[in-house]
């Protein structure tokens, strides 16, 4: 269903983010979100998922604000949905973290080449 495909595109946006195609997964990420922003499903676990994805393709882009505006959402979002699974919760939370740790990382990296 539904689900389904934006699980799919996401990953594939993500795997376009990651192969080099960095605005493609971006722009294709940001396509999900407005489809269900459109339907009227922004408070969705897909919302959080593909909040997260974005994080992530900014991480490695090392653009540590957009990772955590993104992450922010993606956590609330879980801690919404997921609130009588606090492991999965305290996952998704490392988890940013560590995207966290990389965009800060990889801005410094960026920083220290265009200095």
């Amino acid at each position: 269903g539904g689900h389904d495909s934006v699980v799919m595109r996401c990953n594939y946006a993500v795997l376009l983010a990651e192969t080099g195609h960095m605005d493609e997964g971006r722009t294709m990420l940001r396509g999900l979100l407005e489809v269900l922003e459109l339907n009227g499903v922004t408070e969705s676990l897909d919302c959080a998922d593909i909040h997260l994805a974005l994080a992530g393709v900014a991480g490695n882009a090392g653009d540590t604000e957009a990772a955590w505006e993104h992450g922010k959402k993606a956590l609330s979002l879980y801690r919404l949905h997921l609130a009588a699974q606090p492991e999965a919760v305290m996952q998704h939370e490392s988890e940013v973290g560590g995207i966290l740790r990389l965009a800060q990382r990889n801005e410094r990296m960026k920083n220290r080449i265009h200095s």
